[in-house]
């Protein structure tokens, strides 16, 4: 017979809860003035969609095909509700939406370690590692940045569906969903469920729900990925280099070796990361990712053989790294958030091969020795999990303000897309031609398209500079391409085809656009004029400039 796991009392827990709750706050406090910054800004900011709770609102965003995906840069409506929710209840006072996202972190811990200890992990280490978790440096991001609530939501509602499934399946089902449609990566959880089931399903003492539950999980994440990759691919997709067949896998495994030396030891965090294609066998990276993934596949396969729910945590940290990994590429190709579904399986399968070789390491050290070292595993994890918070504390201010985030993108990744932009800036408040070029061309190379703020930021030299104009030509001109084989555009989409015209030297078909964007009516009706006002006075130039031609 199976032993029974241990279960958290209510007191326990209500302290567990408090601990996690100092330690995020301890670890988070000097961000808690920021405001919107990055994503935050158009996702919760200038998001037309959540400034007001209304029918017409809450039917624009579960719109799969409609213009609110734009915003929330997925097909994520939960989420969309849960910043409008917010924006009523707190406006612009950001501390309010500081302090939910932190409460939010400390319940998916705490979710997380009742899993944990549902897996046999032993409660003090458990609580523990809740800590480490709860003061990772790599989930600074999430809990820090606003509209990355939809990573904490989504992560506290897969949990909770698997923490209920085997007793109520039908709830489990509708909290599984809820979380996919607050964010696709909560599908981690289903693979996690279909091997705790198989494991569950050898042990004759228990009871285990129909797999036709599991089978419902499937159904449901089929019918959300369809919406969800029709908005990936309309918004999501990005040409980011690195590389092609061979040197595309070695630099995917070279990313898997740097979330992983992220994860032991907190180090490596950035904004925006940039790192560079793999170009040699001799890559460290790459070494570190190639050796380590070879390790924990290895263990994955023996748990999974033994049939060990051991196993389970692998398979979680494996499924949350698979959709991060570049096999669909984004414009930056990792970051620290990606790390917040993927530390639980790693942290959970880490603790529970520990601890089932903890066994055979007592015996073989004798009474004594083995009986003190059952209590190093609990303060290495404490003071381990201090030292995160201290590392978090100090690193909170950068996410103040988007020039701090840049920043510090620029010195962790000098040949990055942010050291590029900052870059180019400098070099064209200066005049510096030879800058300007040179941060362009590098742009263009890393797939960074934002052609009206480069097109904007020109003067001087640099703005009469042919290969500069031919460049920032060529990034509007992907928007033209990519615009122009859409069989319908929203509102947003016609305003930014009519300023990649413009660019393009195209102002009639600019004047068509904003015309059209207008005529469809929605938030950017003010935008929509400008590009027309900018068509009309660029068509009424090259018609002066062809009169003062045939003049001569």
């Amino acid at each position: 017979m199976t032993e029974t796991p241990a279960k958290l009392s209510p007191r326990l827990f209500g302290v567990l809860a408090l601990v996690y709750a100092a330690l995020a706050l301890l670890s988070h406090q000097p961000a808690l003035e920021a405001g919107f910054v990055a994503d935050d800004t158009l996702v919760v900011g200038f998001n037309p969609y959540i400034q007001e709770l209304s029918v017409g609102n809450l039917v624009a965003v579960f719109d799969p095909t409609g213009p609110a995906v734009l915003y929330s840069l997925n097909y994520a409506p939960v989420h969309m509700v849960f910043h409008a929710l917010e924006r009523a209840a707190f406006g612009d006072a950001m501390l309010g939406y500081h302090l939910v996202n932190l409460a939010l972190h400390v319940v998916a811990t705490l979710l997380l370690v009742m899993l944990w200890v549902r897996s046999r992990l032993p409660i003090p280490i458990a609580a523990a590692a809740g800590a480490v978790f709860a003061a990772h440096p790599a989930n600074a991001e999430a809990v820090v940045m606003i509209f990355q609530a939809k990573t904490l939501l989504s992560t506290a509602l897969a949990l909770s569906a698997l923490l209920v499934f085997w007793r109520r399946p039908g709830l489990s089902l509708a909290l599984f969903s809820a979380a996919l449609l607050t964010k696709i990566a909560a599908a981690f959880a289903l693979p996690m469920l279909a091997v705790w089931f198989w494991v569950r399903r050898a042990d004759t003492q228990r009871r285990v729900p129909h797999p036709g539950w599991v089978a419902a999980w499937v159904v449901v994440l089929g019918l959300v990925a369809i919406p969800e990759y029709a908005a990936f691919s309309r918004i999501g997709q990005h040409s980011v280099p690195l590389g092609e067949g061979l040197q595309r896998a070695q630099t995917i495994v070279a990313i898997a070796g740097r979330y992983l030396v992220m994860a032991a030891t907190g180090t490596g965090v950035s904004a925006s990361h940039s790192p560079d294609a793999v170009d040699t066998w001799l890559d460290p990276w790459w070494w570190v990712g190639l050796s380590s993934l070879a390790l924990l596949g290895w263990r994955m396969v023996i748990t999974l053989i033994r049939r060990q729910e051991e196993a389970v945590w692998w398979i979680a940290a494996a499924a949350a790294f698979a959709p991060v990994s570049q096999v669909f590429p984004f414009q930056y190709p990792m970051a620290d958030r990606y790390l917040y579904t993927v530390l639980p399986g790693l942290i959970g399968g880490s603790l529970l091969a520990a601890t089932a070789a903890a066994p055979a390491l007592r015996s073989r050290l004798g009474a004594a020795p083995g009986a003190r070292l059952k209590f190093l595993p609990v303060g290495a994890l404490a003071a381990l999990a201090l030292l995160f918070a201290g590392f978090s504390h100090g690193r909170s201010p950068v996410f103040l303000g988007d020039e701090a985030l840049m920043q510090e993108s620029a010195r962790n990744y000098p040949n990055g897309i942010n050291a590029w932009v900052i870059a180019f800036a400098d070099g064209a408040n200066s005049g510096n031609l030879q800058r300007v070029r040179e941060a362009l061309r590098a742009l263009e190379a890393h797939g960074f398209y934002s052609f009206k703020f480069f097109h904007q930021s020109l003067s001087g030299p640099p703005a009469r500079d042919p290969e500069s104009r031919a460049i920032v030509t060529r990034m509007a001109q992907h928007y033209v391409d990519r615009y122009e084989a859409m069989d319908s555009l929203h509102q947003l989409e016609l305003r930014m085809l009519g300023d990649a015209y413009l660019v393009t030297g195209r102002p009639a078909d600019a004047k068509a656009s904003a015309e059209q964007a207008l005529e469809l009516g929605g938030p950017h009706d003010d935008e929509a004029r400008e590009v027309l006002r900018e068509a009309r006075l660029a068509i009424h130039r090259q018609r002066a400039v062809g009169k003062s031609a045939g003049s001569r």
